[in-house]
């Protein structure tokens, strides 16, 4: 497997050690493979990207959700989870916390359909799409 991200553990002057994705190392190209495996994904379920109501990436860093938008084509309509800005990386929780905080502002609405897409160092990633509660 191609080494897609360098995840290092490094010595803190605060914490004794921490984990950290060092996104500059993201590879050429990555964001487009994700795309591609993305785009099957919502062809498989009979949708098309231009029919998503919101795309909902794990919120890492804004570099890779906006590389993954572009690499995707994602029209203006669909609505996209950026809590990266104001909750910083939560990890595993950052999916449904960005789905909440969408629903609850309206920004989204149950019913309408979803992409979501988890992935960690070595680009391993889990997606789907779903219909939202």
């Amino acid at each position: 497997m191609t080494e897609i991200f360098r995840l290092s553990l490094v010595a803190g002057p605060v914490r004794s050690r921490f984990a950290s994705l060092d996104m500059r190392d993201l590879k050429p190209g990555a964001a487009e493979v994700l795309a591609a495996a993305l785009r099957q994904l919502v062809n498989a379920v009979e949708d098309a990207v231009e029919d998503l109501d919101a795309f909902i990436p794990h919120q890492a860093n804004n570099r890779i959700t906006d590389a993954l938008v572009r690499a995707l084509e994602l029209p203006d309509s669909v609505a996209v989870a950026r809590d990266i800005i104001t909750t910083g990386n939560t990890s595993a929780a950052s999916i449904p916390l960005a789905m909440d905080r969408m629903l609850a502002s309206g920004e989204i609405h149950q019913g309408g359909n979803a992409l979501l897409v988890g992935f960690g160092a070595g680009l391993v990633f889990a997606s789907e799409v779903v219909i939202l509660p």
